[in-house]
């Protein structure tokens, strides 16, 4: 296999247990680890770039964030992409009518990150405060309040070195994954445990009544079928009547579907693929339903090992 894997320019040489993993998830950090044996030209400290390729195609770009070796002198390191400036780094900012673009660009400049290509997410936040909080968790609210108010979904993630976002429609990768020909193994699996809601109450404080003002959509066949699972929020006075029922409809037809993934083991790798990327997975006879349907990857990890090339994806999707 045509791989290449050097810190701070130099090709690092054998690896101790020939393995390499590199881990992209559709929300936080993309992560790498390598085992290396200790000799006397292997230096590199916390901080240093590493940068991963396959036939020339770039895998993965990132820092030294730890190392950890054994009696043996193997050295267990872990590399993370810049994401984990996001994550690690807490401010408070208050800000009026930004799309979530904006809040990316004003985030990534004060804080000294690469900013690649940021996509218009359009949609104009009309007043946040954030007091303290992470920095990946300001940008994901904005994204949040993207997404439910135009229907539209952004991707946040390290490009090679590069923070970038687009919408996941812009992500969609020409790759069938087949049960018939290139698929090891998977794990099905639905669940309404997690995250789903079919009942949506929305309450605002009316300032003129010195009461609150609720806001009710449900799905009484859901509710029927499965239980009650309410969902209950706060929304802020400014937003009319209008806005808060159009926002409660918009939650209900997010949240209220039963849950499914599907966990996807692939011998035929592409070195291309990350979280964030869809795919069409064709899988008949899956449980309760024929799949063929274009999925999002959630989490992928690539697995680099004994000359071969495998992934592991974890997949969501309406289906």
């Amino acid at each position: 296999m045509d791989f290449s894997l050097t810190i701070n320019g130099r090709e690092v040489g054998v690896l101790a247990e020939d393995k390499i993993r590199v881990s992209t998830q559709r929300k936080g950090a993309g992560k790498m680890t390598a085992n290396f044996l200790n000799r006397s030209e292997l230096s590199f400290h916390e901080g240093d770039t590493a940068l991963l390729t396959k036939g020339g195609i770039p895998m993965f770009k990132g820092r030294v964030t730890k190392k950890r070796r054994n009696k043996a002198q193997i050295i267990e390191t872990t590399f993370h992409d810049q994401i984990l400036n996001l994550v690690r780094n807490r401010e408070t900012y208050v800000y009026e009518n930004k799309t979530a673009a904006e809040v990316v660009r004003m985030i990534g400049g004060d804080f000294g990150l690469n900013l690649g290509s940021i996509a218009d997410t359009g949609y104009k936040i009309p007043f946040r405060v954030e007091d303290i909080q992470a920095l990946i968790d300001i940008i994901y609210v904005a994204l949040d309040l993207t997404v439910i108010n135009t229907g539209n979904l952004f991707v946040l993630y390290d490009d090679i070195g590069s923070l970038t976002l687009k919408n996941i429609r812009d992500m969609r990768i020409n790759k069938i994954i087949s049960s018939d020909e290139t698929l090891i193994d998977y794990e099905y699996t639905t669940d309404i445990s997690t995250n789903t809601y079919n009942k949506i109450k929305l309450v605002r404080d009316n300032q003129d009544t010195a009461r609150r003002d609720v806001f009710i959509e449900k799905d009484s066949s859901n509710i029927n079928r499965w239980g009650l699972f309410q969902l209950h929020e706060k929304v802020g006075d400014n937003l009319t009547e209008e806005q808060i029922i159009s926002l409660a409809q918009r939650k209900l037809t997010l949240l209220n579907r039963v849950r499914r993934r599907l966990r996807l083991k692939e011998h035929y790798a592409d070195p291309a693929i990350r979280a964030g990327n869809s795919l069409m997975a064709q899988i008949p006879n899956l449980g309760d339903i024929s799949l063929a349907h274009w999925l999002v990857v959630e989490r992928c990890n690539h697995i680099i090992s004994n000359g071969q090339h495998r992934m592991e994806l974890d997949m969501a999707g309406d289906f």
